[in-house]
């Protein structure tokens, strides 16, 4: 690990006094590489153009907030740890912040032995994930050959998303992948799904738009023998047959709304009913989802419902 003073570290806020105030304490901390920023733009050019460590960034900003900053810059540099500070004490803020992978969340006023072990803890994580995810070039081309071998690029900007990839394909959480149609959403799921899954376990990639919504129920949590006139056999519907795999939904944003609150529903529960069948089946399964869309937007267009993106999106690649 570097020592304290060679740590690269930008604080961000739109308060000059805070700012100034920060940079002092860290300075008698022995962080001697600290540079500062006043607004969320020139941010996200400085941490997009640079290698900073750590970021401090606070949330309540003009023009582009701490989250904006965040969400606009993660992808790019994911070896670069944020610390998201604000005055604003909100569970929901804090999730997302999280979730768009800031290291940690801050009140002000925040302790000053507080605020330093975060650093030091968020340096230590920016260590372990470099040498899972491929900081270094070796282990950069090995992820890249291997798990994203369908992926041919020497993209710089394309190689720090692969890197990223690499490194939230770990966590388990859901991934949410954006991108125009014909970009190789689903060949980077299936490489996600090789660096995050055995060999054998089973991915079940579905054509949102392609399942008729009379359907829907039957072909996602399935039915059993009897349910209905033709369901002559019991069939297990995606859900579980991606149980201990991935679940590939490709095209998510043409989801109906009344099908949004049933996925919501196995996300929270971690559970399948089968039509007609009287007791719930728990699975375990890692879901992945591509959009051309900008559900963000639709979300503020009542098309499609917040709380399940959250869900879909503790990573966005």
């Amino acid at each position: 690990m570097r020592t304290v003073m060679s740590i690269k570290i930008l604080i961000v806020d739109d308060e000059i006094l805070a700012l100034n105030s920060v940079r002092r304490l860290l300075k008698r901390r022995g962080f001697s590489n600290v540079e500062i920023c006043d607004n969320g733009m020139d941010a996200i050019n400085r941490i997009k153009n640079n290698d900073f460590d750590i970021v401090l960034l606070d949330i309540l900003m003009p023009e582009k907030d701490g989250l904006e900053v965040l969400k606009s810059t993660k992808p790019f540099k994911p070896q670069t740890e944020f610390i998201l500070v604000t005055a604003v004490d909100d569970i929901a803020t804090a999730v997302r912040s999280v979730r768009l992978g800031a290291y940690d969340y801050l009140v002000k006023p925040v302790d000053n032995e507080r605020l330093v072990l975060s650093i030091e803890r968020a340096y230590e994580r920016k260590g372990l994930l470099a040498g899972l995810a491929g900081a270094r070039n070796e282990s950069k081309a090995v992820e890249t050959l291997e798990a994203f071998s369908g992926i041919v690029t020497q993209c710089p900007r394309m190689m720090e998303l692969l890197t990223y990839a690499a490194v939230m394909a770990r966590s388990g959480n859901p991934i949410l992948i954006s991108g125009e149609s014909g970009t190789g959403k689903e060949l980077l799921a299936q490489g996600i799904h090789r660096i995050d899954s055995s060999v054998d376990a089973p991915f079940i990639a579905v054509n949102v738009p392609s399942i008729p919504e009379t359907l829907f129920e039957s072909q996602f949590f399935g039915h059993i023998k009897g349910a209905f006139t033709g369901a002559d056999t019991d069939y297990p519907g995606f859900f579980e047959q991606a149980d201990g795999g991935t679940l590939f939904l490709d095209e998510i944003g043409e989801l109906p709304q009344k099908q949004q609150a049933k996925l919501l529903r196995v996300l929270e529960e971690k559970s399948v009913r089968r039509i007609s069948d009287t007791k719930p089946t728990p699975v375990d399964l890692r879901i992945i989802s591509a959009t051309n869309q900008d559900l963000d937007k639709a979300c503020q267009e009542n098309r499609f419902r917040l709380d399940l993106l959250y869900r879909l999106k503790a990573a966005h690649i």
